[in-house]
């Protein structure tokens, strides 16, 4: 009985060890990326750049042409900042948040080791996040994708508001999608939405997640179709969907707000670049980030691929669909407009093109469909569909926001693309095999090895 008790007790310190282990692997991947390059940043006390004078990255120039700019402004005419017009074409709260440290310490580097804290913080969320269906490990698994992204180091570099917006996002889904909804996290993930807005305007959508899941939780879901339902949600009341009401009601009066302050959806000095009319390639782009990214979990989703067979309607109706969204529009590089990062500028720009209609979104964006299909399925058979329609609605929503910016550039795309695949992927709860565990990892270092080349120079 002792020795039955002891390696139960083993077995036991071993898996509480290998958890542990796997966030410590997590952070330390998104480290051994950032810290070279903060530390040479702190360390010269300015922003370094290129021979050539190019700085180091979109994400560098940023920081210097726009994001320490306002800082420095709201720095200076606190505690009545000028909220209606600054030289970025975001929300004032993070700006706001540096300003004041700024004014009380007076030293930059204590705002970039801030900023480094929001990047891994955001690592850390996604993670808690994925945990609740995935556990532990599986969770530190999927998110070292998104830890290792050229655009998440980059931000936890150099100050731009990007990972902060990202890091509301995450604990929004996380309370209403990842995690069974209650009154109290409805309205948390209102009041955590309605911040992101105030850091990212565009960061709005989520509030459909949050209406949706107190829906869900009442008698109306009852009269929803038999896919949005399961056991999950009972006990129903009328009191969830008043309380998803109220959290989804903040952000959308924090954005009210907004528009009222500047007369637009972005600051007056800024409206020509990113409020200059919608980008109808925003879908098929979308789902071909999906699609680029998502391979590295067909090996988690392999049970269902072996399900697949050609009197399969919805395999068609997705893959089809995501060619289409490639197919009606124009999806060929395009300068400022879509550009920037990887995809376009390698890929997309340099195959050639049919009639405006680049091979590599169409093709991507018909496996990203199908790729979001799959996980979909994964989920549904660990008891989870509604909550992944759920999370494919909030992607959707989100898609619909970033359409109404003018520029398509990866940097918008590919964080929420990482972001949406690890949580689908997670629904279906933890990687099994080491082929599933393998595809993940491989994501990651690819991921690692671009920021390398990009970014530690």
């Amino acid at each position: 009985m002792a020795e039955g008790h002891a390696a139960t007790t083993e077995s036991g310190a071993k898996r509480i060890g290998l958890r542990w282990l796997a966030l410590v692997g997590l952070m330390l991947a998104w480290g051994v990326l950032t810290m070279p390059v903060l530390v040479q940043e702190v360390w010269r006390g300015e922003a370094f750049r290129l021979a050539d004078g190019r700085f180091v990255s979109s994400v560098q120039g940023d920081q210097e042409q726009y994001h320490r700019m306002v800082i420095e402004q709201f720095s200076a005419e606190l505690p009545r900042p000028d909220l209606r017009n600054y030289a970025s074409a975001t929300g004032p709260g993070y700006h706001l948040m540096m300003a004041v440290v700024d004014r009380l310490t007076g030293n930059r580097a204590i705002l970039q080791l801030l900023n480094a804290l929001i990047g891994a913080g955001l690592v850390l969320a996604l993670w808690w996040a994925l945990s609740a269906r995935a556990g532990l490990v599986s969770g530190a698994l999927l998110a070292l994708p998104l830890a290792c992204s050229g655009y998440v180091v980059s931000g936890s570099v150099w100050m731009t508001t990007d990972n902060f917006s990202w890091l509301c996002v995450v604990v929004v889904l996380g309370l209403v999608v990842m995690r069974d909804f209650t009154a109290r996290r409805g309205v948390l993930a209102g009041a955590v939405c309605a911040a992101g807005v105030f850091v990212r305007q565009v960061h709005v959508w989520p509030l459909a997640a949050i209406g949706f899941a107190g829906l869900l939780r009442s008698p109306l879901a009852r009269l929803l179709p038999g896919v949005f339902r399961s056991e999950h949600q009972e006990p129903r009341s009328w009191g969830m969907l008043v309380w998803g009401c109220v959290g989804a009601l903040l952000p959308l009066l924090m954005l009210v707000w907004l528009v009222w302050l500047w007369g637009g959806l972005t600051p007056p000095m800024y409206r020509d670049l990113h409020d200059a009319g919608w980008n109808p390639a925003t879908l098929a782009f979308a789902l071909a980030c999906c699609g680029l990214f998502g391979w590295a979990l067909v090996p988690a989703v392999w049970e269902q691929v072996k399900r697949l067979h050609l009197g399969d309607w919805a395999l068609w109706v997705c893959a089809a669909g995501g060619a289409l969204s490639g197919l009606v529009v124009r999806t060929d590089w395009a300068p400022k407009v879509r550009d920037f990062g990887w995809i376009w500028r390698v890929p997309v720009k340099m195959l050639p093109d049919a009639a405006g209609r680049s091979p590599v979104v169409v093709l991507g964006a018909a496996f990203g469909a199908v790729v979001l299909l799959l996980l979909w399925r994964r989920a549904r058979d660990a008891g989870r569909g509604p909550d992944g329609l759920l999370l494919l609605l909030a992607m959707l929503g989100w898609v619909c926001a970033q359409a109404m910016n003018t520029m398509a550039w990866q940097r918008y795309f590919e964080p929420m693309v990482l972001i949406g695949l690890a949580m689908l992927c997670a629904l279906g709860g933890r990687l099994r095999g080491k082929w599933a565990v393998g595809g993940v990892v491989a994501l990651g270092v690819c991921q690692a090895a671009l920021t390398a080349v990009t970014l530690v120079r």
